[in-house]
């Protein structure tokens, strides 16, 4: 009986721990050629606030996000994705090649051009997801779901009808 008590509160205490390291760094980087970097603080180089930047979105209009607003950003063959918290994925159609400065975690400043990173995922941020099964966690953090371990994605919420 008190080895089962005992089991319990010993993968508690070590999911509690892992997910605190997880918080100590809750932003990764990954560059083209196959870097990865865990990382606390993203900074954009020249920017008057170095978490907000402009691009043009798909219907041409000129727009800000700041990283707070962010899940991820992709950089794939397509072109740009923006996932925001609330709406999801988006493509941007037009950015300047943003360069982006953070410490490698060994006492290094790193200087990263937009075109040289593959994704910026940010896990800290809360709002509603769902999984693929159809669960639905509203304003949380979880990256997977409790249920199922699948990979939450962002709740998105343009095509749902109101109710009349």
């Amino acid at each position: 009986m008190w080895q089962k008590v005992f089991f319990i509160f010993s993968i508690l205490f070590l999911s509690i721990f892992l997910f605190s390291i997880n918080l100590k760094k809750p932003i990764t980087v990954i560059l083209k050629n196959g870097d990865i970097y865990r990382i606390k603080k993203l900074y954009i180089v020249g920017s008057a606030e170095p978490d907000r930047f402009w691009y043009t979105d798909k219907d041409g209009f000129y727009t800000d996000v700041t990283f707070h607003d962010l899940v991820e950003i992709r950089n794939s063959k397509d072109g740009i994705y923006l996932v925001k918290i609330r709406t999801g994925a988006e493509k941007v159609k037009k950015i300047d090649d943003l360069r982006f400065r953070f410490n490698d975690g060994n006492g290094r400043d790193l200087i990263v051009s937009l075109s040289e990173i593959k994704s910026i995922k940010f896990t800290t941020h809360k709002c509603d997801k769902i999984c693929p099964l159809g669960h639905i966690f509203r304003n949380t953090d979880f990256i997977y779901c409790p249920y199922d371990g699948l990979l939450l994605k962002p709740l998105e919420t343009e095509n749902v009808g109101t109710i009349q």
